[in-house]
């Protein structure tokens, strides 16, 4: 498909589009426009939305998404749909649920039948390069599929984890990488092995916010991380000063993108894989909880000349709907029924859209028996947020439903007393809840002395 043909609206929401402003709107993309834009797609681990300041945060964590803010689209509303690593980027690769894409928990594969972001843009003549900062996105765990470059190899010097195992894959190196050394290896890419014959497809992900908190001097000493009244307060500042640490790399790599004169025709593209935990609900890490702190995530898009800038949008989104999404306002064709999520490309295009509610959902895969404060921690957990309500289940743990736009903290279970609602959203789960579990690629299931490995290494589960 040749980029200046006109794109065709896809009916994932329901959109009722005016015709006339849709012609206008798809008609501008051809003016002066011989190829596809390019795509820089950044991944960053473990941010919570309400601990960053572009959405309203009180310290200056990401000074720098907020200058992306005023030139872009922020979404107000995003969702991880689990809050674990793996899966989360499967999802946000596959445009799938887990329960879909198989990739349940840390340390299994992605199976060879789920279709990729990265293979779709491929197939359409994109140069694709990916940067992984975390043996989680190791490339033997399906998720390089369809990147022709892939950067996994992970230094052990300056990594902040240090193990030989990890759910019993063997770790020859690093665990991780920290958030300069990323910059730098995606900057190179950019630099000395990009094709200007192609539009790129470049995906980098950031591990630096994500556990243990161990910031750079300059930052520790900026967000006073030796001060706090008790050790939780110290690390909720560690872990703010590892964001803006992170965000100030994250402009550090938009600015090559300025200087190597590509930022008009690259659209840009900032999330997270979930959240942190921080205390909110009695878990420091992520992993166990389905609270908001856990899924309520950053989405900012930028892409001057197309998308509005200094715009915020309040409709909720899902991982699941940003793989549609990007293939829409690149105008890839999506493969009809692979996907879970649904395209918002018109809400971002300012198009007169009008849409049917729908709802998030969210997924926790199997963790071992555990208490969280006083709360015990097992199995599979489903979520759902519909409107004002969120509504939260599995088979050991308690049923728990939240009035959000009452009660934001989470911090009241309304159950009981909601008993109709209760059984709405309970229906609305039901068939997420129905599919079975399975195993990796290799057939072979996570062990529980496996899973533990996760809280050694700060996932929690």
């Amino acid at each position: 498909m040749e980029f200046n043909q006109p794109l065709q609206v896809k009916t994932f929401l329901k959109f009722a589009v005016g015709a006339l402003a849709t012609a206008v709107v798809f008609s501008a993309f051809a003016c002066g426009r011989t190829r596809r834009p390019n795509l820089l797609l950044i991944s960053l681990d473990t941010v919570r939305a309400d601990h960053c300041s572009v959405y309203d945060y009180a310290l200056p964590t990401t000074p720098g998404l907020e200058v992306l803010a005023t030139e872009g689209i922020v979404c107000d509303a995003a969702y991880s749909t689990t809050p674990v690593t793996g899966p989360s980027h499967a999802t946000m690769f596959t445009g799938l649920m887990p329960q879909n894409h198989g990739l349940r928990v840390n340390g299994e594969r992605l199976g060879q039948d789920r279709r990729t972001l990265a293979e779709s843009l491929l197939a359409e003549g994109y140069q694709t390069a990916g940067v992984a900062s975390s043996f989680a996105l190791n490339s033997s765990f399906g998720l390089s599929r369809g990147f022709e470059f892939w950067n996994d190899d992970l230094p052990l010097e300056g990594s902040k984890h240090h193990s030989d195992t990890w759910l019993g894959h063997e770790v020859n190196a690093g665990f991780d990488r920290r958030a300069d050394r990323t910059t730098e290896v995606a900057s190179g890419w950019l630099r000395t092995s990009r094709d200007p014959d192609r539009p790129f497809f470049l995906f980098v992900h950031y591990f630096e916010p994500h556990g243990p908190y161990v910031p750079p001097d300059r930052w520790q000493l900026e967000f006073r991380c030796d001060g706090g009244s008790n050790e939780v307060e110290r690390m909720i500042a560690a872990y703010d000063a590892g964001l803006a640490f992170t965000d100030d790399e994250v402009a550090r790599l938009l600015n090559v993108l300025a200087e190597l004169e590509l930022a008009e025709d690259t659209m840009v593209v900032v999330t997270a894989d979930h959240g942190e935990g921080l205390m909110t609900h009695g878990a420091m890490a992520h992993g166990p909880h389905l609270y908001d702190e856990a899924v309520h995530i950053p989405l900012i898009f930028r892409w001057p000349g197309w998308l509005h800038e200094g715009r915020r949008m309040a409709q909720p989104v899902s991982l699941t709907d940003l793989a549609p999404t990007i293939l829409e306002l690149l105008r890839v064709e999506a493969e009809p029924g692979r996907m879970d999520g649904r395209s918002f490309a018109p809400w971002l295009l300012s198009l007169p859209v009008e849409a049917e509610e729908s709802p998030i959902f969210l997924f926790r895969g199997n963790v071992r028996r555990e208490m969280v404060g006083d709360r015990r921690v097992e199995a599979e957990r489903f979520g759902v947020v519909d409107g004002r309500w969120k509504f939260l289940t599995s088979e050991f743990e308690e049923d728990e439903l939240f009035d959000l736009d009452a009660d934001p903290g989470e911090s009241t279970n309304l159950g009981s007393k909601c008993p109709q609602e209760v059984e709405r959203l309970g229906a609305l789960l039901s068939p997420w809840a129905r599919i079975a579990s399975r195993t990796d690629d290799s057939g072979v299931a996570l062990s529980r002395e496996e899973q533990r490995g996760l809280e050694v290494l700060g996932y929690g589960y």
